[in-house]
């Protein structure tokens, strides 16, 4: 690598929001022999990619950007309430839009110095490939990868601090207590799998009823399967959890 290749390279850390998400069973199916496969698994990949844009194209100042390896991806905002908030509204609809592909999500999101370059440019400079790396990238993976544990999405005690502030401002009214909940096991935040979005009110009875018939049927088949069972359940409980809190057309599920 040459002195001015280097030079492209940026010279300071920024300021970001990121989230490091883990894409829960993607080995498992990318490892089936099914036929149906490739293209099941391109449908998820699909639709991440879609809620992706979709909120950058809705929220354009938070500069929302995303890199993607195997079953894990890693989104990063900028240091503003519009870039937590883009962060957070990605991954709820990523969450909300991939039960029906019976895909479960779990990760981390956290604030600091990160270096984080989604597209990269081979051509002009062979050397400058999409990159990500930092101390908030690690936090991030950290929270995923150590303290997470179930299928839940959880944010840093500042990110927690930061999204309720912002929940009492105009732009963010009340999206704190509309998108994100609290463990009744461990106290850490996480973005609630049930959201109550304003966004589908009016379909929200259905989709919780087709989320329980999910999680049931992942109990259900992973019955013999420790580690796998006990992450669905802990998902059942946070759903009955829910469903009893509101009033929709939904039932609490019958733990095996």
């Amino acid at each position: 690598m040459t002195n001015t290749d280097l030079a492209e390279w940026p010279k300071q850390y920024e300021e970001r929001y990121v989230a490091f998400i883990d894409i829960l069973g993607f080995s498992e199916k990318v490892l089936s022999p099914h036929p149906s496969i490739p293209t099941h698994v391109r449908r998820i990949l699909a639709s991440i990619a879609d809620d992706i844009h979709q909120t950058a194209a809705r929220l354009t100042g938070a500069d929302l950007r995303a890199t993607h390896f195997s079953d894990c991806f890693v989104l990063s905002a900028k240091d503003l309430d519009e870039g937590l908030w883009a962060i957070i509204l990605t991954c709820d609809a990523i969450q909300s839009n991939n039960w029906a592909y019976d895909v479960v999500f779990r990760g981390g999101i956290t604030h600091g110095k990160v270096f984080h370059d989604d597209k990269g440019n081979f051509t002009s400079h062979p050397t400058m490939h999409p990159f990500i790396y930092g101390p908030a990238f690690l936090d991030a993976y950290k929270l995923e990868s150590k303290i997470a544990v179930y299928p839940r999405i959880i944010l840093s005690d500042y990110v927690v601090q930061k999204a309720r502030q912002s929940g009492t401002s105009a732009s963010f009214s009340n999206y704190d207590s509309i998108y994100l909940a609290v463990s009744s096991c461990d106290n850490y935040t996480y973005i609630n799998p049930f959201s109550n979005n304003p966004l589908m009110q009016n379909a929200q009875g259905l989709h919780l009823q087709a989320i329980g018939q999910t999680i049931f049927s992942n109990l259900q088949h992973n019955k013999k399967r420790a580690d796998v069972f006990a992450k669905w359940s802990w998902l059942a409980l946070r759903y009955n959890e829910y469903v009893k809190k509101h009033p929709h057309s939904a039932q609490p599920i019958a733990i095996p």
